[in-house]
């Protein structure tokens, strides 16, 4: 995350529920003057904000200068408990699972956040419902299993405006990765694909965008090794695991689900959509996803330049299709996108570890075009930022900065 480069002044008077809230606001720069101007944070509830992408997601917003989390809801089993107390509980949990792989707890935030509010206590979505309302939540980000996804249903309905890493309620519509599709228009609902997904999709868009118009990508087949720790507060058992590998394909809908979602993120940007094929599969690591893509273009046409692996890395690294807009809102406090180009090509024959790709940057390795034209390389992405919690701060940040898309309620 970026420093924030404002002037915040510190207030211990606040409003309980109000988007007008009471402490005396941040400071930040008129983009357009460089004038100082008043920041009221905006408010955020978290659905699900107990589970482990709930707490990165809680971790990220804690120190956020243009926003604050007012609500936490969890379920009945940590309503009115401290917040810090079922953290700590969870994690120590995670460690007890997984400690053969060696897991480290994330530890707590600090007792106050940036803006000088104590740590929300969790509350059921009964207490929530009666509490708030969207005149005094914004933003709704939600981190649910997917047997929840009624709750995201009943919130929009009720005008709240939602933001989902669940695939409960995603649609071709309304899923997002931004790098290569953006909102048009408002939402009462915007997804964040499966973590894969968020990982393949800018790559994908940079490998589609300059291939075309005299090749087209005809399949891509996609094969994950995912961190075992992707399933958050709810572990697989280690009996499901064949020689520390779990087949994801095979218990749970995970290809699906990506499959299902890259189709309908590529099939609005292209008329003749590309063929995917995908499999999945777990393996011993904490932290971050491992994808090998392989990516088939069509022949090629006569006199035309063979294709190389050099320009293909030359493609990865130029393509930031999110530039203009970083420069804009990075003078908004909306510094969580960052200004890094989205891909970060590694050098390295050998890849990179799972566990040094933090972030919101997806790495590339062992960029390769076969004698055929197919080109294939390995992406590395980590699941909790690129492919949660980031993800879907990263989609509040671009709808709250752009007034067409910031709700009005």
């Amino acid at each position: 995350m970026h420093s924030d480069s404002s002037a915040t002044v510190p207030s211990s008077i606040s409003s309980h529920n109000n988007l007008v809230s009471k402490t005396v606001p941040p400071v930040k720069l008129n983009p357009r003057n460089q004038t100082p101007v008043t920041v009221v944070p905006v408010t955020v509830a978290l659905l699900g904000g107990t589970g482990l992408s709930g707490r990165h997601t809680f971790s990220i917003l804690h120190e956020h200068p243009s926003f604050t989390v007012k609500a936490i809801i969890g379920s009945e089993a940590s309503a009115n408990i401290p917040y810090i107390e079922t953290w700590k509980k969870k994690e120590s949990a995670l460690e007890s699972h997984h400690e053969r792989l060696g897991y480290v707890p994330q530890p707590p935030p600090p007792h106050r956040p940036v803006h000088g509010e104590n740590l929300p206590v969790p509350m059921t979505i009964q207490t929530f419902l009666q509490s708030f309302s969207p005149s005094t939540i914004r933003y709704v980000i939600s981190t649910v299993a997917p047997s929840l996804g009624h709750i995201e249903s009943t919130l929009s309905s009720l005008n709240f405006t939602v933001i989902t890493i669940s695939p409960a309620n995603r649609s071709p519509a309304n899923t997002f990765v931004l790098e290569h599709k953006i909102p048009r228009s408002p939402l009462r609902v915007y997804a964040s694909p499966n973590c894969v997904a968020c990982g393949v999709a800018p790559v994908l868009s940079a490998i589609c965008n300059n291939a075309a118009p005299k090749q087209t990508v005809t399949h891509v087949t996609i094969t994950t090794i995912q961190s075992l720790t992707g399933r958050g507060d709810s572990p697989y058992p280690s009996s499901l695991c064949i020689n520390n590998i779990l087949p994801v394909g095979q218990i749970e809908e995970t290809e699906t689900y990506l499959k299902s979602e890259l189709s309908g993120l590529f099939s609005s940007s292209s008329s003749d959509p590309p063929e995917f094929d995908v499999r999945c599969y777990r393996g011993g690591a904490l932290r971050g996803h491992v994808i090998d893509l392989r990516v088939s273009l069509s022949d090629q046409q006569p006199r035309q330049a063979k294709l190389t692996a050099s320009t293909v890395v030359s493609w990865l690294e130029s393509f930031d299709p999110l530039s203009s807009y970083h420069a804009s809102a990075s003078f908004s406090s909306f510094h969580f996108t960052g200004s890094s180009p989205p891909i970060l090509v590694s050098p390295s024959p050998t890849g990179v570890l799972q566990s040094s790709v933090t972030g919101m940057q997806i790495v590339v390795s062992n960029v390769d075009v076969s004698d055929s034209g197919c080109i294939r390389c390995t992406i590395v992405v980590d699941n909790l930022m690129k492919g949660a919690a980031g993800a879907a701060v990263q989609i509040m940040e671009y709808v709250e900065f752009h007034d067409h898309l910031r709700p009005k309620n």
